[in-house]
């Protein structure tokens, strides 16, 4: 069987990585992210060995295997050094976005708008200096760009549950995934909360 890194597109591997960081899945509609529905591509992955489809979607030893080479491959080039300034620059973003979604929260309980606009303000601005970051990533980190400033019009159109929704593509569920996939691309662990 002929190396399946070489085989599968990067769209593929999008979606090896979704259901590899959820463990598996019950259908498509768990994976987000996507501009258009996965079923081929999911049938190519089976096809490839690379996802097991029998009631569930789960990634094979193979596929795990394809998304370490993919990692391997992006890695490449980023030395020690560079991963923990990398990581390093990460954090205060992220604990930013915690402690925007904890305020969100708050204000949702309250019923409190002007916390909920400020909540989305910063939102707002973290985005802006998010997007900097990610341009220092492997090129294909880009997808979070896209993911992320989807999630952001959305909420500034008022559709507020793309702050922090689980069953849609919301701002937090691409952090969540973008988070992950920074960690193993820079072989790194998360922090403690």
């Amino acid at each position: 069987m002929p190396d399946a890194q070489l085989v599968a597109s990067l769209g593929q591997m999008r979606i090896l990585r979704s259901i590899a960081f959820a463990g598996a899945v019950g259908d498509e509609s768990e994976i987000f992210g996507l501009d258009s529905a996965p079923s081929h591509a999911i049938a190519a992955l089976a096809a490839m060995g690379l996802v097991e489809v029998d009631g569930i979607i789960a990634p094979t030893p193979a596929g795990l295997a394809a998304l370490d080479d993919w990692y391997a491959a992006d890695r490449g080039g980023i030395d020690e050094a560079a991963r923990d300034q990398l990581i390093d620059s990460f954090r205060p973003l992220d604990r930013e976005l915690k402690r925007l979604a904890s305020a969100w929260q708050d204000a949702e309980i309250r019923d409190d708008w002007d916390a909920r606009m400020e909540a989305i303000e910063a939102l707002s601005a973290l985005h802006d200096r998010t997007v900097p970051y990610l341009k220092r990533l492997p090129k294909r980190f880009g997808e979070y760009a896209e993911r992320l400033g989807r999630a952001r019009d959305r909420i500034t159109d008022g559709e507020t549950d793309y702050i922090a929704s689980v069953r849609i593509d919301s701002y937090h569920t691409a952090w969540f995934t973008l988070h992950e996939d920074l960690l193993r691309l820079l072989e790194r662990e998360r922090d403690a909360e």
